[in-house]
């Protein structure tokens, strides 16, 4: 059983490391970007992907079990499906950083253009955390 959980874990791992390999030596154009299976001009004004595309609609902290969990709703106001990368800080009453992550709501799939995905992550279990904030910060289109 041992054995078979080394391996299941480092087949995972290699297969993260190849998924993300991506070959930036094909794209010469500094007005285009790669995204996994296409390439986005963003000299063109269709068809471009931003952080400005996803609004983050509604979010709260909940304190369950002792941790600290952000709930909230995003949508992907943009043309194109794709995915959001979050940021939520956790603060204390003073305004001092307890905790930062950063994940992406709809995991490793695409929200289609004009729809919402709901937010569930767990930020800290430090209990000084008073306040949190979240923030777009990445977007991608995932391979299908």
């Amino acid at each position: 059983m041992k054995n078979f959980l080394i391996g299941l874990i480092v087949g995972i791992l290699l297969t993260m490391f190849f998924y993300n390999s991506v070959d930036k030596s094909q794209n010469k154009n500094p007005n285009q970007f790669r995204s996994n299976s296409i390439i986005l001009d963003k000299s063109k004004n269709e068809n471009t992907l931003s952080t400005s595309d996803f609004e983050i609609v509604s979010y709260r902290g909940e304190w369950k079990y002792g941790n600290l969990k952000v709930i909230g709703e995003i949508k992907n106001n943009g043309s194109i499906a794709a995915g959001a990368e979050v940021e939520v800080i956790a603060r204390d009453e003073n305004g001092v950083l307890i905790d930062s992550k950063s994940f992406w709501p709809s995991s490793i799939t695409n929200m289609p253009s004009q729809s919402t995905t709901g937010i569930s992550y767990t930020i800290t279990n430090d209990q000084r955390a008073k306040s949190i904030s979240i923030k777009v910060i990445d977007v991608k289109v995932w391979k299908k």
